[in-house]
């Protein structure tokens, strides 16, 4: 008898407790944790956030989101919950960052002259998620038999800078 009392009373504890009020103090949300910080042209995959109320599990909606992966900043992910009438709001920040150096190479041409010959510099390609700043070129080849290194330094608009040499020989021609 007295186990019956007690689901008799747990009973009407659970019917009465799903008539009560909605109350916002009950609504809790939280993020899911993520990776918030990407490289410039990296995909953002997002953790995405969760939501109760009490022992209910409740849909999130993305309310608004301006993340640009393509662009560098901060930027923001704005998720919302709503249960009974109330609803509850929160962000995720997301960094978009460049810190990844350009990618150079060398432009095929002809490093060895001979003295008295012109050597043309036929540069290089710099490719980069953001904007190249600037190419600077570094060395001089001068008419005596040696090597000379040519130094190209290519930096993008964040900063980030790449390195590449080139050898160029100046021989004596052969005698016969």
């Amino acid at each position: 008898m007295r186990s019956w009392t007690l689901w008799i009373i747990m009973a009407l504890l659970i019917l009465l407790s799903g008539c009560s009020e909605v109350n916002s103090e009950y609504l809790n949300m939280e993020l899911n944790p993520g990776i918030d910080t990407i490289e410039l042209g990296t995909p953002h995959i997002d953790a995405f956030a969760q939501a109760s109320y009490g022992l209910r599990t409740l849909d999130v909606v993305i309310i608004f989101t301006d993340v640009d992966i393509h662009r560098v900043g901060t930027y923001e992910i704005v998720y919302e919950a709503t249960y009974g009438g109330i609803s509850k709001v929160i962000r995720r920040k997301v960094n978009v960052v460049d810190q990844t150096a350009p990618v150079v190479v060398l432009n095929p041409g002809i490093d060895t002259v001979m003295i008295g010959e012109t050597w043309n510099d036929s540069g290089v390609e710099a490719i980069d998620e953001s904007e190249i700043s600037s190419i600077t070129v570094s060395g001089d080849v001068v008419d005596s038999v040696g090597d000379y290194t040519i130094t190209y330094t290519v930096t993008d608009v964040h900063g980030n800078t790449t390195t590449i040499i080139r050898i160029v020989s100046v021989m004596a021609p052969m005698s016969s």
